[in-house]
């Protein structure tokens, strides 16, 4: 079991990435990601799987709250976080659900900006290229 994330840093949708996540949930090597880009730069067609043996993907429905959960486990009990004023710029990325429900439900004044994703607009005019936008 592999794991796939969409990812364009803080570059706009079109320079799009993949990163790819073993069976653990940490990202893969960056020896096993070199044979994996050296496998689809070289003639890809030899090493693709056969339709019928391709796996499916599933969307676990319950991540987005298992993900939550996990790192609130991190913080420590005694971190106290009340009355903290944070601007959140989530860019319009991955992080867009996650990241504010998290900050919120420790306790922070939290304004969430860049929450929105469209597909199309990660990074457009918001995220660390824009950091006036949080002000």
């Amino acid at each position: 079991n592999m794991g796939l994330m969409i990812t364009a840093s803080h570059y706009s949708f079109e320079y799009n990435g993949l990163k790819l996540f073993g069976p653990d949930g940490l990202k893969l090597s960056d020896k096993i990601q070199k044979k994996i880009e050296h496998l689809i730069d070289s003639n890809v067609q030899n090493h693709l799987s056969k339709p019928k043996l391709l796996g499916r993907v599933k969307r676990l429905e319950t991540g987005t709250d298992e993900y939550i959960k996990i790192l609130k486990k991190k913080i420590p009990k005694n971190l106290r976080l009340k009355n903290i004023k944070i601007v959140l710029d989530c860019a319009n990325g991955a992080s867009y659900k996650v990241a504010p429900e998290v900050l919120f439900e420790l306790g922070l004044d939290l304004h969430t900006i860049g929450n929105n994703p469209s597909g199309t607009n990660i990074n457009l005019n918001c995220g660390s290229l824009f950091p006036h936008k949080a002000s």
